[in-house]
């Protein structure tokens, strides 16, 4: 069982009730940091797989292929918009409310709804995917040159996207997780994964296998633990929680459409945000230098990816505070997450930074290093958005979601603009230089705007009942 892998005599401060506002959020804050302890482990491990899968796929691989490779990734995860949020934090938020209200009928019902919701879209995506294929000339797509064989890619793409769409519904599960609070468990999957997932990778690379063996040794693998973690959830850890087709209700669809919707309007804008760089590149300076700029931003955002990783757990902690009205926890918990996290960000990212170009050296070749001025805007881009995490989960969390999906739309497209129109002139450095200036432009602006009103609506709110006290 996985919740054995956690220590005997924590285990009961994650698990039992508390009676007092003080005792639920030091509830919260434990299981919060259980959980970002974990997924610090989990991601590192997954990074890690990353990072020593790096020399074994670029060497055999070559840059063009590789390059096909990672912008293959990125354009299949545009699928994952047309989840709504069901698989996400659509759920999280109203799952979370009902956990807050002791309701396991709404709470079956919100996850059953969701997993039949999301198979039903995973076919006709299916369907649809599968008219469009056979007449899509691929290899203008991603701009290859004849050195990659039109069969290897179209192989390769259509398992990648099988994978996924057998995937889709299956986001339901670690989305449960951590709307009860137990993103510990997720997390353990999630490395159970990443180590299986490495093995079968330096497998694939050692019998030199082609574009389809990498991607059903990176896809296929986490396929197979997510089905396993699936099985765990429902049969052993919340069997309460079995999505049967009975309970699938109207008003919990409805409940789910109307917070989705706005889901969907911001993922669309966070992944025309943070995933089209390997889209622009790939058009304005060829697919072999998506490689330099992925490696290069995978390794100089691990600080604010760590951030993220330790903070979001707190947004279904986040949504059960506001049920019950605990504004002064709340406060406290962002300010405190917000100064360590701008502190934390602003030493590793200048120790980073150092260290950045010999790595990429030693683990990828000469052909990948960055330049200078890459590693510098892209440190300035990391120290942007790790001080922005922190307030952008507790607006998740209080469910701002319409008011996020604005901002996000406008970072989304300055950030487009400008990435296109510095790449012409800077190169590399200029998509840095992009993602940093739309991010502060909107993000920041945006956050501060939202929290204004917040505050402003909470002080209403405590004046009226004191008026009505009195």
């Amino acid at each position: 069982m996985l919740q054995r892998c956690v220590p005997a005599r924590a285990r009961p401060l994650l698990e039992k009730g508390f009676g007092g506002q003080d005792d639920r959020g030091a509830m919260r804050l434990r299981r919060a940091g259980v959980s970002g302890i974990t997924s610090v482990v989990a991601q590192g491990l997954a990074m890690a797989a990353n990072l020593i899968s790096i020399p074994l796929t670029v060497k055999y691989l070559g840059a063009e292929r590789y390059g096909v490779w990672l912008t293959m990734g990125t354009a299949v995860g545009w699928l994952a918009i047309t989840d709504l949020g069901f698989g996400g934090n659509a759920l999280i938020n109203v799952l979370a409310e009902a956990d807050g209200k002791g309701d396991r009928k709404i709470a079956q019902g919100l996850v059953a709804t969701a997993f039949w919701c999301l198979t039903t879209i995973a076919l006709a995506v299916g369907i649809a995917f599968g008219c469009v294929f056979p007449w899509v000339s691929w290899t203008a797509v991603f701009n290859v040159s004849s050195d990659v064989a039109v069969q290897e890619l179209r192989h390769a793409l259509l398992l990648q996207t099988v994978i996924f769409l057998v995937m889709f519904p299956l986001g339901i599960v670690n989305a449960t997780y951590r709307a009860f609070q137990e993103g510990y468990i997720a997390n353990f999957w999630e490395i159970a994964g990443s180590v299986l997932t490495l093995v079968a990778i330096v497998v694939v690379t050692r019998m030199r296998g082609g574009l389809p063996q990498l991607v059903a040794a990176l896809s296929g693998t986490r396929l197979l633990v997510t089905i396993l973690n699936s099985i765990y959830l429902f049969k052993k850890r919340h069997p309460w929680l079995v999505p049967w087709p009975r309970c699938v209700r109207r008003q919990y669809f409805a409940r789910l459409t109307s917070l989705g919707m706005k889901y969907l309007i911001n993922q669309l804008a966070v992944i025309a945000t943070f995933q089209s760089q390997a889209m622009i590149i790939t058009h304005v300076l060829g697919p072999a230098r998506v490689g330099t700029f992925t490696i290069a931003h995978r390794l100089i955002t691990l600080p604010s990816t760590l951030i993220y990783m330790l903070t979001y757990p707190l947004l279904s902690a986040y949504s059960e505070a506001k049920a019950r009205g605990e504004w002064d926890w709340i406060w406290k918990t962002v300010r405190q997450y917000l100064l360590g996290a701008a502190a934390f960000a602003l030493v590793s990212v200048v120790l980073i930074s150092v260290v950045a170009q010999p790595l990429v050296r030693t683990w990828a070749g000469p052909a990948m290093v960055p330049t200078t001025g890459l590693v510098i805007a892209l440190g300035i881009y990391t120290l942007i958005i790790s001080v922005a995490t922190p307030p952008g989960i507790l607006l998740y969390g209080l469910e701002q979601v319409g008011s996020l999906a604005v901002i996000q739309t406008a970072h989304a497209t300055l950030a487009v603009l400008l990435c296109i129109r510095l790449s012409q002139s800077l190169g590399l450095v200029g998509i840095a230089i992009g993602m940093s200036v739309s991010f502060v432009a909107a993000n920041w602006v945006g956050q501060i705007i939202q929290f204004r009103r917040i505050v402003n609506n909470n002080r209403r709110q405590q004046l009226a009942s004191a008026v009505t006290a009195a």
